[in-house]
């Protein structure tokens, strides 16, 4: 197959990428079977690039890993402009999926792979989307002043390549450092600021993210009837998108704004819920904080269940080294 062909293959599933996962990732398999056909190794690697990121996008975090380290074998040689391209791309995706499941130092070895592969190509704009990565790796690590760092310089990276869809993302992302910092104001203005641009870019994945958040936010603010409305459009458009763990994410933001109206039946069903999904996602960080905000709620209802669910909790931070949140379990278990 000729590699016009192949780039036709490619096209088409780059395009569905955004809406449709399930035709994405057969449009990247015909491409890695024709391009392995073709002894073409660009466009395989090329093709399980894409295939990885359609598991990791579903959760699929084991066959994501997979899927990357195959085209990271297959791209190291020859050394062309091409290869250097889809080195950095898999280095990038297998940096998430490292930092999904936790293993913290195997994302960094794997965002600095990408962001070097990129400085060689000269990207502004994926130079830019690797600081924001780093700094979500840095943020799960408790290391908050790093995060927004990275935050910041990925920002201002993102803003001079002009796209809108990536500056979304690091408004998003800088909310949550002042979210988990307690400024609740400052993160709602920086959520806001994510929604608006995310929806003027089509970028609804962005704009679920944001919503979540404002959903968060608005609750612990007292602004109830906004965070209903938030956590609801992001559960929306995550079912959507049929990214079904972001959702479940969304549906824990419900349960924490039914904790602040004291409805304690309603908040349990939805961390219920949302863990139903959760703890099949092989995502440790958002599973603890699940449970840890679902521990704050059975605490304030004084429910003796309290303490077997920040146990959970503080077991899962222990896991994937993640000292602040593991000092914010000990907090509460010595609450109780």
């Amino acid at each position: 197959m000729s590699d016009t062909a192949l780039r036709g293959i490619a096209e088409a599933a780059k395009g569905s990428a955004a809406t449709d996962w399930r035709r994405s990732l057969a449009d990247y398999k015909k491409l890695k079977k024709q391009a392995h056909k073709a002894g073409n190794r660009h466009y395989e690697a090329l093709a399980l690039v894409g295939m990885g990121q359609s598991c990791r996008l579903r959760g699929k975090l084991g066959l994501a890993r997979v899927y990357l380290q195959q085209s990271i074998s297959l791209s190291k040689t020859p050394a062309t402009p091409e290869s250097l391209q889809t080195l950095a791309e898999a280095y990038d995706a297998l940096g998430l999926v490292y930092w999904k499941r936790g293993e913290y130092q195997r994302a960094m070895e794997a965002f600095t792979e990408s962001a070097a592969h990129y400085a060689l190509l000269n990207d502004e704009l994926k130079m830019g989307t690797v600081n924001v990565d780093l700094g979500n790796l840095f943020l799960d690590m408790g290391e908050y002043d790093n995060g927004l760092a990275q935050y910041q310089r990925g920002l201002s990276l993102l803003k001079s390549a002009g796209n809108e869809q990536e500056v979304a993302r690091a408004y998003n992302n800088i909310g949550e450092v002042y979210r988990l910092k307690g400024d609740y104001p400052k993160a709602a203005e920086h959520y806001e600021r994510a929604k608006e641009t995310a929806l003027r870019s089509e970028t609804l994945r962005t704009a679920g993210f944001a919503l979540s958040n404002l959903c968060d936010c608005y609750a612990r603010l007292g602004k109830f009837a906004e965070a209903e409305a938030a956590g609801t459009k992001a559960e929306e458009i995550f079912l959507k998108l049929d990214m079904r763990a972001m959702a479940a994410i969304a549906v824990s933001e419900l349960g924490i704004l039914y904790r602040y109206k004291k409805d304690w039946a309603a908040s349990e069903t939805y961390f219920e819920m949302a863990l139903e999904e959760l703890d099949k996602s092989g995502m440790p960080y958002d599973v603890g904080q699940v449970y840890y905000e679902y521990g704050l709620m059975l605490r304030d209802a004084g429910d003796a269940r309290a303490r077997e669910v920040f146990e959970k909790a503080k077991a899962l931070f222990v896991k994937i080294k993640s000292p602040d949140f593991v000092k914010k379990c000990e907090a509460a278990l010595s609450s109780l």
